[in-house]
């Protein structure tokens, strides 16, 4: 396994793989949480504005960050920052691959879109709910470079 959160990934559903450390087999210590990944992914998407908001597109809609099989998906970059100063990126072509709800599935596919600077489909829209389709909406916004002067006014999911 060649990352951190690979070997973790691996480590949480119960598998063993010979190029574990000997700090793998410590849980605690391997096992990065949620927040240990949408910073990884912050870092390492900073200074690509299209990787950016994707990665802001996922954290924001909060389901992807903290499931094993998404966090397979996460390569990092040691860049000897110190604790806490991993780089990560999204191996898209394997995320592509997993199983969810398709509103977060569609989620997915418009941040991996996104990040490659690809178009998203409009008609994804109809698929989500309010929460996915406001997520969405604020990054299209963030995208356009216009985030700070427009805002998704809130409104009541039953106005």
């Amino acid at each position: 396994m060649s990352c951190r959160y690979c070997r973790a990934a691996a480590q949480a559903r119960g598998e063993k793989n010979d190029s574990m450390t000997a700090d793998d087999e410590n849980p605690a210590a391997a096992v990065p949480t949620e927040a240990d990944v949408t910073r990884a992914l912050v870092r390492g998407a900073a200074g690509h504005a299209p990787s950016e908001v994707a990665i802001a597109l996922l954290a924001s809609h909060g389901y992807w960050f903290g499931r094993a099989d998404f966090v397979a998906c996460v390569r990092d970059s040691d860049d000897s920052g110190g604790p806490g100063a991993a780089r990560g990126s999204i191996d898209w072509k394997k995320a592509m691959g997993l199983s969810a709800p398709t509103r977060a599935l569609l989620i997915l596919h418009a941040a991996a879109n996104l990040a490659a600077g690809q178009p998203v489909q409009l008609s994804w829209l109809s698929g989500l709910g309010f929460d996915e389709t406001r997520v969405l909406l604020d990054a299209f916004i963030k995208m356009s470079g216009h985030g700070d002067r427009l805002r998704i006014a809130s409104v009541s999911e039953h106005d």
